[in-house]
């Protein structure tokens, strides 16, 4: 069975974030013929970081990466917490969105849509180590 794991060392943000910048237009890149929103950048940032951490966890000792390709697979998130503030819910909401279009973007999934055949999370809460464990295997 193959299987990847990788480690985001930061709390990503989560669906109430994410529709606050939907909704937040920045003025002074929004000229001429539409707007630019936060979302776009944010999640462009974000997407950006998630692929460094899999990239830096993931390089050999002669810097030549070789990632993972996976047709159809099944998905398990851990989200650590440092604490109870933000729902359950709403934090693999938001940063589920961001985790598969930078698997994407990496080239490690195909695509996300209906290839990831099934996600599980789990949940708990650690002050010193906020982020994400993503354990991809693959699946039938």
């Amino acid at each position: 069975m193959n299987e990847f794991k990788f480690y985001i060392p930061r709390r990503l943000p989560g669906l109430n974030e994410i529709i606050k910048w939907s909704k937040s237009p920045i003025p002074w890149l929004s000229k001429g013929k539409g707007r630019v929103y936060r979302y776009t950048i944010e999640k462009k940032r974000i997407e950006q970081q998630i692929i460094f951490d899999i990239y830096k966890q993931h390089r050999s000792q002669h810097y030549f990466i070789t990632l993972p390709r996976f047709n159809k697979c099944e998905m398990h998130f851990e989200w650590i917490e440092s604490n109870r503030r933000r729902d359950p819910s709403n934090v693999c909401a938001g940063g589920r969105k961001f985790i598969l279009d930078a698997l994407v973007k990496v080239g490690i999934l195909t695509n996300d849509n209906w290839l990831v055949s099934s996600h599980t999370d789990a949940f708990r809460v650690d002050k010193s180590q906020a982020g994400v464990v993503v354990t991809i295997t693959e699946g039938s």
